[in-house]
């Protein structure tokens, strides 16, 4: 009961700070473009490449060709 009161309230304060921050940064609507807020364009592409090769090292199609081979 005790945990499922605290992790509701982090829930609730992290949705505060997250609606604070789209309120005051509407631009903003991927990683890439947190970089860029943060750091300048050189984050943009930094933190872009990143998300890039984040999304390709967990796609589920070389993992379903994998799983998917009969052995004969």
């Amino acid at each position: 009961m005790i945990a499922t009161v605290i992790l509701g309230t982090l829930a609730y304060i992290t949705a505060w700070i997250m609606v604070d921050f789209k309120v005051k940064y509407m631009g903003v609507m991927n990683i890439g473009d947190a970089g860029e807020l943060m750091f300048g364009k050189w984050g943009r592409r930094w933190f872009g490449w990143g998300l890039v090769l984040k999304v390709s090292s967990t796609s589920e199609f070389p993992r379903s060709q994998l799983t998917n081979r009969r052995w004969v």
